[in-house]
């Protein structure tokens, strides 16, 4: 049961284009750490897009606690 879990949350979390690159890299025994991975411009583009909807969420937070200590 645990290992399906473990599974299934890679698959979650993980891009099928990142894993697809960790998967190339272990099996030709290439030290990950070592490597980098090439990602796409629709990844990086993604990921820019996700960033920034998180900054300005945080923003708000932020300034909902300065609001309350203000008042």
């Amino acid at each position: 049961m645990a290992t399906r879990v473990a599974i299934r949350s890679v698959h979650l979390v993980y891009d099928p284009e990142v894993l697809a690159a960790i998967r190339t890299l272990e099996a030709t025994h290439t030290d990950i750490e070592d490597q980098p991975i090439d990602l796409s411009e629709d990844y990086l583009r993604a990921g820019a897009d996700a960033a920034e909807k998180r900054v300005v969420q945080a923003g708000y937070r932020l300034g909902a606690i300065l609001s309350a200590l203000v008042d």
